[in-house]
C-alpha cells in the first residue's frame, strides 16, 4: 500500500489465482471497492505432435513446442492414463518452450492416443506399434 498526497494505491506482485477477490478501500466514511480476477497464463501451441508409427521394442519421441516458454504445468498422457519419468517413459522440458516424451521398448499394447496438454491446451497424436517381422539371423544347414 502507499499514498502520495490524496492519491492511495495498492500494488500486488507475483500475482497467483488466488489473489483473485474483492479489495476495498475505507477512507473515513468514503469506500470504494473493486474486483480483481486473476487469470491463468494463455498458452499457445506453436509445434503439434505428430502421428507416429514404430516396431516392437523401438523408442519414439513426441515433441510439442509452447509458448510461453517458461510455462511448465505440462502433462502427458496415453489413452488418458498420465505418464510420468520412469523406466519405460522420459519426460523433458527443453528450451525455447520444446517438451518431449521419448517412449522406449515400445510394446503393441502401447500403441492409442498421446495427449500433451498445457493450461487448458491440448494437441493429440496416434502411435501404432507394429509387431516386429522375425528375421532369419543364421540360415539353417543341412545334416545328415
Amino acid at each position: 500500500m502507499k499514498q502520495q498526497g490524496t492519491i492511495l494505491s495498492l500494488t500486488i506482485k507475483h500475482l497467483e489465482r488466488r489473489d483473485s477477490d474483492i479489495y476495498c478501500c475505507n477512507v473515513g466514511t468514503a469506500r470504494t471497492q473493486a474486483s480483481l480476477t486473476v487469470l491463468g497464463k494463455k498458452v499457445i501451441i506453436m509445434e503439434e505432435l505428430e502421428d507416429t508409427e514404430c516396431l516392437e521394442g523401438d523408442t519414439v519421441v513426441f515433441k510439442c513446442r509452447i509458448c510461453p516458454s517458461d510455462y511448465s504445468n505440462i502433462r502427458w498422457y496415453r489413452n488418458s492414463t498420465l505418464l510420468c519419468s520412469d523406466h519405460k517413459n522420459e519426460i523433458h522440458m527443453l528450451p525455447e518452450g520444446c517438451h518431449l516424451l521419448a517412449m522406449k521398448s515400445l510394446a503393441r499394447r502401447d500403441s492409442g492416443t498421446i495427449c500433451f496438454q498445457a493450461g487448458d491446451k491440448r494437441s493429440y497424436a496416434s502411435l501404432l506399434v507394429k509387431e516386429r517381422r522375425p528375421t532369419i539371423t543364421k540360415e539353417l544347414e543341412d545334416y545328415e
